[in-house]
Protein backbone atom coordinates (compact mmCIF):
# COMPACT_ATOMS: atom_id res chain seq x y z
CA UNK A 1 0.00 0.00 0.00
CA UNK A 2 1.72 3.13 -1.19
CA UNK A 3 0.65 7.25 -0.01
CA UNK A 4 -2.02 7.47 -2.33
CA UNK A 5 -3.79 4.29 -1.44
CA UNK A 6 -3.74 5.22 2.27
CA UNK A 7 -5.07 8.68 1.58
CA UNK A 8 -8.00 7.30 -0.43
CA UNK A 9 -8.59 4.60 2.75
CA UNK A 10 -8.96 8.55 4.73
CA UNK A 11 -5.31 7.71 6.52
CA UNK A 12 -2.91 10.81 6.21
CA UNK A 13 0.48 9.99 7.48
CA UNK A 14 1.93 13.87 7.36
CA UNK A 15 5.35 12.62 7.92
CA UNK A 16 5.44 9.96 6.49
CA UNK A 17 8.87 9.30 4.52
CA UNK A 18 8.78 6.43 2.73
CA UNK A 19 7.96 2.25 4.02
CA UNK A 20 10.11 -0.15 5.68
CA UNK A 21 11.18 -2.70 2.69
CA UNK A 22 10.12 -6.19 3.18
CA UNK A 23 13.78 -7.54 3.73
CA UNK A 24 13.99 -5.37 6.48
CA UNK A 25 10.75 -6.45 8.85
CA UNK A 26 11.26 -8.39 11.53
CA UNK A 27 9.98 -11.92 11.14
CA UNK A 28 6.82 -12.84 12.41
CA UNK A 29 6.47 -16.04 11.92
CA UNK A 30 9.77 -16.83 14.21
CA UNK A 31 8.32 -15.73 17.08
CA UNK A 32 11.61 -14.30 18.30
CA UNK A 33 12.36 -10.90 17.20
CA UNK A 34 15.57 -9.96 15.41
CA UNK A 35 16.74 -6.12 15.99
CA UNK A 36 19.03 -4.20 13.55
CA UNK A 37 20.42 -2.33 16.24
CA UNK A 38 22.81 -3.14 19.36
CA UNK A 39 21.23 -4.49 21.88
CA UNK A 40 19.59 -2.49 24.31
CA UNK A 41 21.76 -0.98 27.45
CA UNK A 42 18.81 1.18 29.33
CA UNK A 43 19.32 4.94 29.70
CA UNK A 44 22.57 6.22 29.62
CA UNK A 45 23.99 6.38 33.70
CA UNK A 46 24.74 10.36 33.03
CA UNK A 47 20.94 10.80 32.74
CA UNK A 48 20.01 8.72 36.11
CA UNK A 49 23.13 10.94 37.83
CA UNK A 50 21.81 13.80 39.83
CA UNK A 51 24.78 16.84 40.37
CA UNK A 52 24.91 18.73 43.45
CA UNK A 53 25.26 22.56 42.51
CA UNK A 54 26.71 23.25 45.57
CA UNK A 55 30.23 23.03 46.28
CA UNK A 56 31.75 21.58 49.24
CA UNK A 57 34.97 23.85 49.71
CA UNK A 58 37.91 21.83 51.34
CA UNK A 59 38.52 23.94 54.55
CA UNK A 60 42.37 24.49 56.03
CA UNK A 61 43.44 25.40 59.94
CA UNK A 62 41.92 28.78 60.96
CA UNK A 63 44.25 31.62 60.58
CA UNK A 64 43.96 33.59 63.86
CA UNK A 65 47.28 35.43 64.09
CA UNK A 66 44.80 38.74 63.61
CA UNK A 67 42.90 37.67 65.95
CA UNK A 68 45.61 38.36 68.51
CA UNK A 69 47.31 40.79 67.41
CA UNK A 70 45.82 44.11 65.58
CA UNK A 71 46.70 43.96 61.36
CA UNK A 72 47.96 47.37 60.40
CA UNK A 73 49.34 48.67 57.07
CA UNK A 74 52.02 50.31 57.09
CA UNK A 75 54.50 51.41 53.89
CA UNK A 76 53.17 50.94 50.29
CA UNK A 77 54.14 48.31 47.64
CA UNK A 78 57.44 49.95 46.83
CA UNK A 79 58.52 50.16 50.54
CA UNK A 80 61.60 48.29 51.19
CA UNK A 81 62.44 48.73 55.16
CA UNK A 82 59.81 49.97 57.98
CA UNK A 83 60.98 51.47 61.02
CA UNK A 84 59.19 52.38 64.33
CA UNK A 85 60.47 54.43 67.14
CA UNK A 86 60.85 53.56 70.98
CA UNK A 87 60.78 56.64 72.98
CA UNK A 88 62.08 56.82 76.52
CA UNK A 89 61.60 59.27 78.69
CA UNK A 90 64.78 60.02 81.44
CA UNK A 91 66.11 61.83 83.73
CA UNK A 92 68.10 62.86 87.52
CA UNK A 93 67.36 65.49 90.03
CA UNK A 94 69.71 67.17 92.23
CA UNK A 95 68.97 69.13 95.59
CA UNK A 96 67.42 72.83 94.64
CA UNK A 97 70.21 75.73 94.34
CA UNK A 98 69.03 79.05 92.98
CA UNK A 99 72.18 79.05 90.40
CA UNK A 100 72.72 75.38 90.27
CA UNK A 101 71.93 73.78 86.97
CA UNK A 102 72.59 69.89 88.11
CA UNK A 103 69.77 67.14 86.75
CA UNK A 104 69.04 66.91 83.56
CA UNK A 105 65.81 65.18 81.71
CA UNK A 106 66.10 64.39 78.24
CA UNK A 107 64.32 61.62 75.94
CA UNK A 108 65.79 58.57 74.11
CA UNK A 109 64.34 57.67 70.52
CA UNK A 110 65.64 54.19 69.60
CA UNK A 111 64.41 53.35 65.61
CA UNK A 112 63.84 49.74 65.72
CA UNK A 113 64.21 48.53 61.65
CA UNK A 114 61.99 45.93 60.29
CA UNK A 115 62.51 44.08 56.62
CA UNK A 116 59.72 43.70 53.99
CA UNK A 117 59.60 39.94 52.14
CA UNK A 118 57.64 40.41 49.15
CA UNK A 119 56.01 37.21 48.07
CA UNK A 120 53.76 35.57 45.08
CA UNK A 121 51.39 33.19 43.65
CA UNK A 122 50.18 32.89 39.88
CA UNK A 123 47.26 31.76 38.21
CA UNK A 124 46.59 30.19 34.71
CA UNK A 125 43.62 29.00 32.96
CA UNK A 126 42.76 27.61 28.85
CA UNK A 127 40.21 28.90 26.88
CA UNK A 128 39.18 25.33 26.34
CA UNK A 129 39.35 24.70 30.29
CA UNK A 130 37.57 27.80 31.14
CA UNK A 131 34.61 26.74 28.45
CA UNK A 132 34.30 22.91 29.74
CA UNK A 133 34.00 24.15 32.84
CA UNK A 134 31.17 26.63 32.33
CA UNK A 135 29.47 23.73 30.87
CA UNK A 136 29.50 22.46 34.49
CA UNK A 137 28.61 25.80 35.16
CA UNK A 138 31.98 25.94 37.63
CA UNK A 139 33.02 29.51 37.57
CA UNK A 140 36.54 28.31 37.02
CA UNK A 141 38.26 31.53 36.63
CA UNK A 142 36.86 33.40 39.51
CA UNK A 143 37.41 30.11 41.82
CA UNK A 144 41.23 30.88 40.66
CA UNK A 145 41.27 34.08 41.80
CA UNK A 146 39.76 32.66 45.35
CA UNK A 147 42.78 30.64 45.20
CA UNK A 148 45.23 33.10 44.75
CA UNK A 149 43.91 35.27 47.62
CA UNK A 150 43.29 32.19 49.74
CA UNK A 151 46.73 31.19 49.15
CA UNK A 152 48.22 34.64 49.92
CA UNK A 153 46.33 34.94 53.03
CA UNK A 154 47.52 31.35 53.93
CA UNK A 155 51.30 32.36 54.09
CA UNK A 156 50.48 35.58 55.29
CA UNK A 157 49.24 34.36 58.49
CA UNK A 158 52.33 32.03 58.71
CA UNK A 159 54.86 34.75 58.97
CA UNK A 160 52.84 36.93 61.58
CA UNK A 161 53.23 33.49 63.32
CA UNK A 162 57.13 32.17 62.61
CA UNK A 163 58.20 35.45 60.41
CA UNK A 164 60.88 34.94 57.75
CA UNK A 165 63.96 33.43 58.46
CA UNK A 166 67.04 35.31 57.43
CA UNK A 167 65.35 38.64 57.63
CA UNK A 168 64.36 40.55 60.96
CA UNK A 169 60.97 39.39 60.11
CA UNK A 170 59.63 37.14 63.36
CA UNK A 171 56.84 35.81 64.63
CA UNK A 172 54.24 35.51 67.44
CA UNK A 173 55.94 32.31 67.99
CA UNK A 174 59.31 32.69 68.09
CA UNK A 175 59.83 37.08 68.34
CA UNK A 176 63.22 37.16 70.59
CA UNK A 177 61.91 39.26 72.86
CA UNK A 178 58.96 36.90 74.24
CA UNK A 179 59.18 36.03 78.02
CA UNK A 180 60.31 32.99 79.30
CA UNK A 181 57.56 30.59 79.48
CA UNK A 182 56.65 29.42 82.52
CA UNK A 183 55.91 26.01 83.81
CA UNK A 184 52.59 24.61 85.03
CA UNK A 185 51.77 23.86 88.83
CA UNK A 186 52.53 20.43 90.05
CA UNK A 187 49.00 18.89 91.55
CA UNK A 188 48.67 15.49 92.75
CA UNK A 189 52.22 15.05 91.29
CA UNK A 190 50.74 15.90 87.46
CA UNK A 191 51.44 18.70 85.41
CA UNK A 192 49.15 18.11 82.25
CA UNK A 193 45.50 19.12 82.64
CA UNK A 194 44.35 15.79 81.23
CA UNK A 195 45.21 15.21 84.89
CA UNK A 196 43.63 18.31 86.81
CA UNK A 197 40.14 19.12 87.84
CA UNK A 198 38.69 22.50 86.73
CA UNK A 199 40.13 24.18 90.07
CA UNK A 200 44.17 22.98 89.01
CA UNK A 201 44.00 24.60 85.49
CA UNK A 202 42.38 27.78 86.55
CA UNK A 203 45.62 27.43 88.72
CA UNK A 204 48.04 27.72 85.88
CA UNK A 205 45.88 30.59 83.99
CA UNK A 206 45.80 32.23 87.41
CA UNK A 207 49.62 31.87 87.47
CA UNK A 208 50.13 33.76 83.70
CA UNK A 209 47.82 36.35 84.59
CA UNK A 210 49.43 37.09 88.19
CA UNK A 211 52.82 37.04 86.29
CA UNK A 212 51.67 39.11 83.30
CA UNK A 213 49.99 41.81 86.21
CA UNK A 214 52.96 41.60 88.54
CA UNK A 215 55.79 42.62 85.19
CA UNK A 216 53.27 45.40 84.34
CA UNK A 217 53.87 46.80 88.40
CA UNK A 218 49.95 47.89 88.28
CA UNK A 219 50.48 48.83 84.62
CA UNK A 220 47.55 46.05 84.13
CA UNK A 221 44.41 45.26 86.10
CA UNK A 222 42.40 42.16 85.92
CA UNK A 223 39.77 44.19 84.49
CA UNK A 224 41.39 45.24 81.36
CA UNK A 225 40.89 43.28 77.70
CA UNK A 226 42.78 40.26 77.16
CA UNK A 227 43.36 38.17 74.99
CA UNK A 228 44.25 34.07 75.85
CA UNK A 229 46.14 31.60 72.74
CA UNK A 230 46.02 28.55 73.49
CA UNK A 231 46.47 25.54 71.38
CA UNK A 232 43.22 23.57 69.62
CA UNK A 233 44.19 20.34 71.92
CA UNK A 234 44.01 22.57 75.27
CA UNK A 235 40.88 24.02 74.33
CA UNK A 236 38.36 21.68 75.71
CA UNK A 237 40.12 21.09 79.20
CA UNK A 238 38.58 24.76 79.85
CA UNK A 239 35.54 23.12 80.56
CA UNK A 240 36.29 20.77 83.00
CA UNK A 241 34.90 20.91 86.03
CA UNK A 242 35.19 20.33 89.14
CA UNK A 243 33.32 18.88 92.21
CA UNK A 244 30.94 22.07 92.66
CA UNK A 245 30.33 21.79 88.59
CA UNK A 246 31.96 24.89 88.08
CA UNK A 247 34.61 24.81 84.67
CA UNK A 248 37.83 26.79 84.43
CA UNK A 249 36.43 28.78 81.82
CA UNK A 250 33.47 30.05 84.11
CA UNK A 251 36.13 30.59 87.27
CA UNK A 252 38.11 32.20 84.51
CA UNK A 253 35.08 35.04 83.31
CA UNK A 254 34.39 35.20 86.82
CA UNK A 255 37.52 36.68 87.70
CA UNK A 256 39.03 38.17 84.63
CA UNK A 257 35.11 39.42 82.93
CA UNK A 258 36.96 41.01 79.77
CA UNK A 259 39.21 37.95 78.31
CA UNK A 260 38.55 36.75 75.10
CA UNK A 261 40.21 33.05 74.08
CA UNK A 262 41.69 32.43 70.59
CA UNK A 263 42.34 29.10 69.09
CA UNK A 264 45.69 28.76 67.96
CA UNK A 265 46.88 25.78 65.93
CA UNK A 266 50.57 26.98 65.81
CA UNK A 267 50.54 27.04 69.28
CA UNK A 268 50.77 23.22 69.33
CA UNK A 269 54.19 21.85 69.55
CA UNK A 270 54.82 17.64 68.52
CA UNK A 271 57.67 17.90 70.52
CA UNK A 272 56.95 19.99 74.04
CA UNK A 273 53.85 20.44 74.23
CA UNK A 274 51.09 22.78 73.47
CA UNK A 275 51.23 26.96 74.60
CA UNK A 276 48.40 28.88 76.62
CA UNK A 277 49.53 32.74 75.59
CA UNK A 278 48.04 35.77 77.86
CA UNK A 279 48.22 38.84 76.30
CA UNK A 280 46.93 42.17 77.77
CA UNK A 281 45.71 44.16 74.26
CA UNK A 282 47.28 47.53 75.34
CA UNK A 283 48.62 49.34 77.86
CA UNK A 284 47.77 53.03 78.94
CA UNK A 285 46.20 53.42 75.23
CA UNK A 286 49.06 51.43 73.41
CA UNK A 287 49.53 48.53 71.43
CA UNK A 288 51.08 45.40 72.93
CA UNK A 289 52.06 43.92 69.81
CA UNK A 290 50.81 44.42 65.70
CA UNK A 291 50.80 42.23 62.70
CA UNK A 292 52.80 44.74 60.11
CA UNK A 293 51.97 44.23 56.21
CA UNK A 294 52.84 47.07 53.23
CA UNK A 295 50.51 45.09 50.99
CA UNK A 296 48.26 42.75 52.33
CA UNK A 297 46.88 41.94 48.70
CA UNK A 298 48.51 43.12 45.31
CA UNK A 299 46.77 41.62 41.58
CA UNK A 300 48.34 42.13 38.76
CA UNK A 301 47.18 42.77 35.51
CA UNK A 302 45.76 39.32 33.29
CA UNK A 303 47.90 38.64 30.61
CA UNK A 304 46.70 36.98 27.53
CA UNK A 305 48.15 33.81 25.49
CA UNK A 306 47.55 32.28 22.20
CA UNK A 307 44.70 30.54 23.68
CA UNK A 308 45.23 31.08 27.13
CA UNK A 309 45.52 33.82 30.48
CA UNK A 310 47.69 34.03 33.11
CA UNK A 311 47.59 36.69 36.15
CA UNK A 312 49.83 37.30 39.20
CA UNK A 313 48.70 38.00 43.11
CA UNK A 314 51.74 39.17 45.50
CA UNK A 315 51.70 40.11 49.04
CA UNK A 316 54.46 41.70 51.33
CA UNK A 317 55.19 41.27 55.36
CA UNK A 318 56.93 42.42 57.86
CA UNK A 319 55.51 40.07 60.17
CA UNK A 320 55.09 40.15 63.52
CA UNK A 321 56.56 44.08 65.95
CA UNK A 322 56.12 43.22 69.77
CA UNK A 323 56.18 46.75 71.05
CA UNK A 324 55.52 45.69 75.17
CA UNK A 325 57.51 42.27 76.00
CA UNK A 326 56.04 42.58 79.74
CA UNK A 327 52.56 42.89 78.32
CA UNK A 328 52.51 39.41 77.69
CA UNK A 329 52.53 35.87 79.20
CA UNK A 330 52.77 32.38 78.36
CA UNK A 331 52.97 28.39 79.85
CA UNK A 332 54.31 25.43 77.88
CA UNK A 333 51.52 22.73 78.96
CA UNK A 334 52.90 19.40 78.36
Amino acid sequence: MNREELQNAGIDLHNLKGFIGKGEVMDADTGAPTAITNANVGVPAELLTYIDPKAIEVLTAPRNATKLFDEVVQGDWATERLKYRMSEKVGAIAPYGDFSEIGVSDVNNEWVPTDVYRFQTMIKYGDLETARNAQAKVSLVADKQRAAANTIAIYGNKYYMYGVPGLSIYGIVNHPNLPVALTPNTVGGATAWSAKDSVGIYGDIQKIFNDLIDKSQGLISATDKFKIGIAPALLGYLNTVNTYGKSAMELMKLNYPNVEVVAVPEFHTAASGDYVFVIADEVLGQKTGECVTPQKLRTFQVIPEASSFKQKAAAATCGFRLYMPFALSRMLVS
